[in-house]
């Protein structure tokens, strides 16, 4: 039996892609997460930069915790199965009324995984209703598989190697996926995606985070490269040794926490140069 989605919820991710919205906390829980990013970014006096934004539950207890969110990884479960890692994640912050948009892509693109059974968890932090620019998805794009891709850099896109999907859609038959704080929405690895720029008066702070099988490899050529992106069990058994394994923080960036963050992105750095990609630049 399910933990925590309806029968109902699992068909809709398997026959659209994704499923939203999903409450995993209290906005009020919520908001203390994101408290204790922002007095970390005043104490360094700038927003979240570089690597920062990479693999954040490695460096911050928060991040952490936002990760092993039980009733979270009891979706995760229901949607994978009980043995599962996390891959990888990034903070999204766009502030306010700033024009910074991603454009039409697959996460899948950036991952290296063979068979592509990946998760994303997007986890909202403030609001994101569509106006701050929520994720926006294309119902069934999944079931396309990897899709070849443009890269194309442009001004204001978020994502540094200007990644776009070659496929032409309609972008009235995207669904958008507003989020209150404290919410999720959770979308399979080759769904097309993207959003828009936040033209709201609050900053639209968001956790994506990236949970794979482990059943599932990294594709050959990377482990014959030993190109291996590192990776934190969360639950069940490992299937193999091809995923190194990551350490939790005991404390907000202690010498520790920075090591192993360290060394995690440059693994995640490593595996996406021997995909071709550039996108590793934005932990410049």
């Amino acid at each position: 039996m399910p933990k925590q989605l309806t029968s109902a919820q699992i068909q809709s991710f398997n026959d659209l892609g994704f499923v939203s919205p999903f409450r995993i906390m209290s906005t009020l829980q919520a908001a203390d997460y994101r408290g204790r990013l922002e007095a970390f970014e005043q104490s360094q006096q700038s927003p979240l930069k570089g690597g920062q934004r990479n693999k954040g539950y490695l460096l911050f207890t928060w991040a952490y915790e936002v990760l092993t969110n039980s009733v979270l990884l009891d979706v995760i479960e229901d949607l994978i199965g009980p043995h599962f890692v996390v891959y990888h994640s990034t903070t999204w912050i766009k502030e306010a009324n700033s024009p910074g948009f991603v454009s039409w892509h697959q996460g899948s693109t950036y991952f290296g995984l063979e068979p592509l059974e990946e998760v994303t968890a997007w986890v909202a932090l403030s609001p994101a209703p569509i106006e701050a620019g929520c994720v926006r998805v294309l119902p069934g794009s999944h079931k396309l598989g990897q899709l070849p891709a443009e890269l194309r850099p442009q001004k204001n896109n978020l994502l540094s190697s200007g990644q776009t999907a070659q496929l032409d859609f309609d972008e009235p038959k995207t669904v958008a996926m507003p989020l209150e704080s404290g919410e999720v929405s959770f979308h399979h690895a080759c769904a097309v995606h993207g959003s828009s720029g936040n033209n709201s008066q609050d900053r639209r702070i968001g956790l994506c985070l990236h949970f794979v099988p482990c059943r599932v490899r990294p594709m050959r050529r990377l482990i014959e490269e030993g190109a291996l992106c590192s990776a934190m069990l969360l639950r069940g058994d490992l299937a193999h040794d091809y995923f190194p394994q990551e350490h939790a923080p005991q404390t907000d960036c202690d010498i520790d926490a920075l090591a192993e963050h360290a060394q995690a992105v440059e693994s995640y750095r490593r595996m996406v140069q021997a995909l071709g990609h550039n996108t590793a630049s934005r932990f410049d």
